[in-house]
């Protein structure tokens, strides 16, 4: 009730307000597929052992068949590990990849904050 008393008051209507708000979000989806999911496929497969722990991940928490529970495993983390190699090297990561991700959490925290 004090929401709508007061966005009379201002003139906005709930067009208006749901405008601004669809504006808003479509820039942090926006925000989010260019810039912060680039920084999470570096910091996931740093280092081959990792990669191939969030495959031994993936491969028992899925429903694959036995051929592509192996070949999962086992193509997987080779391909990812090159992948996060290569998102690193094209986005200017920096050396330390969890500051980039912790970076980039902060400027999500300090803009809904």
């Amino acid at each position: 009730m004090q929401a709508s008393v007061s966005n009379h008051l201002l003139g906005l209507t709930d067009d208006t307000i749901v405008f601004v708000l669809c504006r808003e979000e479509r820039k942090w989806r926006k925000w989010v597929d260019n810039t912060f999911v680039h920084t999470l496929s570096p910091n996931i497969y740093r280092t081959a052992s990792e990669a191939m722990q969030a495959f031994e991940y993936f491969t028992k928490q899925s429903n694959f068949g036995t051929v592509e529970k192996y070949t999962t495993y086992l193509a997987g983390p080779v391909v990812m590990y090159f992948v996060g190699k290569h998102v690193k090297n094209k986005y200017v990561i920096f050396y330390i990849i969890l500051v980039t991700v912790f970076l980039e959490l902060c400027i999500l925290i300090k803009n809904f904050l």
